[in-house]
């Protein structure tokens, strides 16, 4: 039988491509020359899709895994090296603990304690690391059962702004900064109660509503290094101008006692098509930066078959205050869409990914933008179909190995 370090270079290669983990590719290099020789960047793969139970499907294996518990919580990952363990011990994450959103390789996590208390934490499911947020926990840590965070979005690193989107009319939105603070909106602040999606487009934040109004949140910090949302502007539409987004009074509003009526709207309206097959179409939207362009999905899901029906693509020209359809070309990139976390990454090096496509989490739908057709992302999807099935899909999100963090 030959050695290990006399096995062809090219299936080393094959292996090597399949090692997501920084921990794991430094022990496939540290072997033998051979297995260091062959150890060459992989190219681009699919990125993963995280169920709010802390399941994982992988692209490579097309199976639900659940990620390893998280260790003990720091506060900050300054100057800070990646943790010495990978996530191949599959032990499922705490009962009490969802997955609430996403941003590249990073999850946030609510872990509720007891019925009303909850705590807040960001995990990075390829370096192990674990931040608490204890700000976060002091603001909106005790709360009725009814408040949920719809988005957790990462402006760069963990140390930098934090925007949480809530179902909450009082807080619809919600900066935070580690070890800083936390900004609560004035009670009912409009446009924030209509923005159903949010996105970063370099240090700027952006939310669109689902009158297509596109609206601009002047970001600032306060002394004590506190993100705070100073005033807004809709860029795109008819929406309303505010100068005024001071501290929310929290003697106006006790979230502890939260009822439907402070809810804010699900996402997506309904608009019937068929009635007499009871057939409804659900329009959704998405906000998305690609090459430091805005872009929206505008997306109609047949319900309740829960397949993608249309998709259309538009982009975001400020100058002329107004959204420009994108036919048919993404510039080689591909949209990664799910309600809590959508990314653009670049097809252009990889056998994975197909150029100038859009990926849905929900329906494992893939939108071909050149040929205007929707296909399935694989052949034998039944298993992992179940396992979707049992959850509500806009909870899926995705989660991107570090090849393809920009």
């Amino acid at each position: 039988m030959a050695p290990w370090s006399k096995l062809p270079q090219s299936l080393l290669a094959l292996v090597f491509a399949r090692i997501f983990f920084p921990v794991d590719r430094a022990c496939f290099q540290a072997v033998c020359r051979s297995w260091r020789s062959a150890a060459r960047p992989p190219a681009r793969q699919l990125p993963w899709i995280v169920f709010p139970n802390g399941g994982v499907m992988t692209p490579f294996d097309r199976v639900v895994h659940r990620i390893a518990s998280y260790p003990k919580a720091i506060t900050s990952c300054v100057g800070m090296a990646p943790a010495d363990r990978t996530l191949h011990q599959l032990v499922s994450l705490p009962k009490t603990t969802t997955c609430i959103g996403s941003t590249d390789g990073w999850i946030a996590i609510d872990d509720r304690v007891g019925k009303m208390y909850r705590n807040y934490l960001l995990h990075n499911m390829f370096s192990g690391t674990t931040l608490s947020l204890p700000e976060l926990d002091a603001a909106i840590g005790h709360v009725s059962k009814l408040f949920n965070i719809r988005k957790v979005l990462l402006r760069s690193t963990p140390d930098d702004v934090i925007a949480l989107m809530t179902n909450h009319r009082s807080c619809p939105i919600i900066l935070t900064r580690l070890g800083k603070g936390v900004w609560l909106p004035k009670s009912y602040a409009v446009p924030l109660v209509s923005i159903i999606d949010v996105a970063f487009l370099g240090d700027r934040l952006y939310g669109v509503t689902k009158d297509e109004d596109l609206v601009f949140l002047d970001i600032a910090f306060n002394y004590s290094g506190v993100p705070i949302v100073t005033g807004g502007k809709c860029v795109i539409g008819e929406g309303f101008d505010h100068d005024d987004y001071d501290d929310h009074d929290t003697e106006d509003d006790d979230l502890t006692k939260m009822t439907k009526k402070d809810m804010v709207p699900q996402e997506f309206r309904y608009i019937d098509v068929d009635e007499s097959m009871e057939n409804d179409i659900k329009t959704m939207w998405y906000l998305i930066e690609s090459r430091g362009k805005l872009l929206m999905v505008r997306r109609q899901v047949v319900t309740p078959f829960e397949f993608t029906h249309t998709v259309e693509v538009f982009e975001a020209d400020m100058r002329a205050a107004m959204w420009v359809p994108v036919e048919a070309w993404l510039e080689d990139q591909a949209l990664f869409i799910s309600r809590r976390f959508s990314k653009s990454v670049s097809a252009a090096f990889s056998t994975a990914i197909q150029k100038d496509a859009i990926y849905f989490a929900d329906t494992e739908d893939v939108f071909d933008m050149r040929s205007q057709t929707v296909s399935a992302q694989g052949n034998d999807l039944d298993s992992y179909n179940a396992y979707l099935r049992s959850w509500n899909s806009r909870q899926l999100m995705w989660v991107f190995p570090p090849e393809l963090v920009a």
